[in-house]
């Protein structure tokens, strides 16, 4: 059924537009939106103990071989651009800031008379999840993208990263007199 469904990326998953109920966004006159933050999109989620986290940029091999998670791996590739998200479970319930990870790739296997699907997901991004709207066969939720702030003037910074690095340089150049003094 997703054999031949192309591998995309967040950036396809962020284009995507989902028809969300209660979630339009306010937009003015012209049909364009005036809020900042990004739309809630619909996501699937694979749920995950709170340890087995992923960070920005890792990856993790997974084996799916129940049917439910053999469902949501088709509507992932298919309807959500290859992206899901980690539901990240603790005693209390799932976090509600959820991993976004990207498939990277994908192998569909019998096995004993069964499928199971070997893959490796990456962490791109971070979400919030705002609904849950499925819970079975497998989780679905809404949920919206978390992007970091980057501080608008970056020279400070760049002015105490260098004074740390003349700081290690000087620091450096005082051990080998030391030592050629000795």
């Amino acid at each position: 059924p997703f054999a031949g469904a192309p591998l995309r990326d967040i950036n396809g998953w962020r284009d995507q537009m989902f028809d969300l109920p209660g979630s339009s966004s306010a937009t003015d006159s012209a049909g364009m939106r005036t809020d900042t933050g990004p739309p809630p999109r619909e996501v699937c989620v694979l749920p995950f103990p709170y340890t087995d986290v992923l960070l920005q940029g890792e990856t993790k091999q997974l084996r799916l071989y129940e049917e439910r998670f053999i469902k949501l791996f088709e509507e992932c590739l298919n309807d959500h651009s290859g992206v899901v998200a980690m539901g990240l479970l603790a005693e209390s319930g799932i976090i509600q800031t959820v991993p976004l990870c990207e498939v990277e790739a994908y192998n569909t296997v019998d096995m004993f008379g069964s499928p199971s699907i070997f893959c490796s997901i990456r962490a791109v991004g971070r979400a919030s999840l705002l609904e849950l709207t499925q819970q079975e066969p497998y989780i679905k939720a809404v949920c919206v993208e978390t992007m970091d702030k980057v501080p608008p003037n970056l020279e400070l910074p760049s002015v105490v990263a260098g004074n740390v690095e003349n700081f290690i340089v000087a620091i450096s150049s005082l051990e080998h007199r030391l030592g050629l003094a000795s």
